[in-house]
């Protein structure tokens, strides 16, 4: 069976790439005051590595998640319209 393309190259950037800007990658993938205050002050030194990057994964989960919800209303838009 022949494997089919579901995205299209700069749909894949656009999804899995690693922004080339600074502003894009300190939105996607610093952690904020909040965040850093529950990590230094909640977690023991050997635990915070790891809470850190819980504290990613989850916000990285969000903003699919709402990407993804933006993507299915616009289908939803087009679709009405037709």
């Amino acid at each position: 069976m022949a494997h089919r393309r579901i995205l299209t190259a700069g749909q894949r950037r656009a999804l899995f790439g690693i922004p080339d800007d600074e502003g894009e990658c300190r939105r996607r993938y610093a952690l904020e005051d909040d965040d850093l205050w529950r990590i230094g002050r909640r977690r023991k030194p050997g635990n915070r590595l790891g809470f850190a990057l819980q504290l990613c994964a989850l916000d990285a989960l969000a903003e699919m998640r709402l990407r993804t919800k933006r993507q299915v209303d616009a289908l939803q838009s087009c679709s009405r319209r037709r």
